[in-house]
């Protein structure tokens, strides 16, 4: 049985569930195509993965089952990869933009955690239409 922070004793299922919520990720909001082998070739799709909620009955047994009624999505166990992965899909997403945009691209990070180079955080830019005199394009990292 797991403990909460207080010491008291979790029933198992509330446990799973406190586990599934706090170190899993939604393969639903994944912004890359879940059948892509290529975006990080190490690891592969997250499509096979062994790593997924839906493949350890054993741990997410309530869970396994609402993925496999459809009632709930499958979750990545795996923080490592899951970063890896967000990482790499938004640096393809920045080739694509600089390949429109050129180097007036402007990156934007609320959170400061953005790849490489320079990014501006959310209170360092004022949105404007794009056909403002002086507007340049920018790409805006924004997960949830």
């Amino acid at each position: 049985m797991g403990k909460e922070w207080n010491g008291s004793a979790l029933p198992i299922d509330e446990f799973s569930e406190n586990l599934s919520r706090r170190f899993t990720r939604d393969l639903t909001v994944a912004h890359w195509d879940l059948h892509d082998g290529n975006l990080v070739p190490k690891a592969g799709s997250c499509a096979a993965c062994p790593k997924r909620a839906s493949c350890q009955q054993q741990i997410f047994g309530e869970l396994v089952d609402a993925i496999e009624a459809g009632k709930r999505a499958d979750h990545c166990l795996d923080e490592k990869c899951w970063a890896k992965k967000e990482t790499a899909w938004l640096k393809s997403q920045e080739v694509k933009a600089k390949e429109r945009h050129g180097d007036d691209l402007l990156k934007i990070d609320p959170d400061k955690h953005y790849g490489t180079g320079k990014a501006l955080g959310e209170n360092e830019y004022t949105k404007v239409k794009a056909d403002t005199k002086g507007a340049k394009p920018a790409l805006i990292r924004r997960w949830r």
